[in-house]
């Protein structure tokens, strides 16, 4: 009896352990047709998939203004936002679900391997949505009317994001890992879009000037 009952507390421990570390895992960026405005963290504007050999048009929505570039998963499901919010539709183009901004105007946007979209907002805010639609959090990077550039995914799930003259690291949670100023221009500071290497660890800021 002691032996059977032994053996179900090192299960229940197993199964604890394994769900910590489920719940507490990071997923860099997905691997699908378009998961980031520019492809993919290097910012090389290219997919990996290859595309139909001529192109005709399945569908079309003109009733929405100012779209933003869509991130694609392997579904073909698209991930777009506009002055409405975040929204997603099906490879016929129907509408799915819409994520309201509220205030804000949702523009540059990544998709993570776990289901997550983190995208960039005007007024200096960031924000995280599922891709089942729900609004995980929202926080602001600065008191500014700007919104921060694409964001890039590490392996880790850290988000690396820059707005004017800072570039922020960020955790899946909304939380800073870290942040640092730096000084390109003293009458137009700006930072370019954060790029990654392949480890998903290099991190290289290209500067701007506008």
């Amino acid at each position: 009896m002691r032996g059977k009952r032994r053996h179900l507390i090192i299960m229940v421990a197993a199964v604890v352990i394994a769900a910590f570390f489920v719940d507490g895992f990071a997923a860099g960026l997905a691997v699908s047709p378009w998961p980031r405005e520019f492809g993919n963290n290097k910012s090389q504007i290219r997919s990996n998939y290859t595309g139909p050999t001529t192109a005709t048009l399945k569908w079309k929505d003109a009733s929405e203004s100012n779209w933003q570039v869509p991130l694609v998963d392997n579904n073909g499901t698209l991930y777009y936002s506009n002055n409405k919010g975040i929204a997603a539709r099906d490879n016929n183009g129907n509408i799915i679900w819409r994520a309201p901004g509220g205030t804000l105007h949702p523009y540059y946007g990544a998709l993570t391997e776990d289901g997550n979209i983190f995208t960039s907002c005007d007024y200096g805010s960031f924000m995280a949505v599922t891709t089942s639609g729900q609004v995980k959090w929202r926080r602001v990077l600065q008191n500014t009317s700007a919104a921060s550039t694409t964001p890039a995914i590490g392996n880790d799930g850290t988000i690396y994001t820059s707005l004017r003259n800072v570039i922020y690291a960020i955790n899946p949670d909304g939380t800073d890992r870290w942040q640092k100023s730096i000084l390109v221009n003293s009458t137009a500071p700006w930072l370019s879009t954060p790029t990654l290497g392949d480890d998903g660890s290099k991190r290289q800021i290209g500067l701007m000037n506008i």
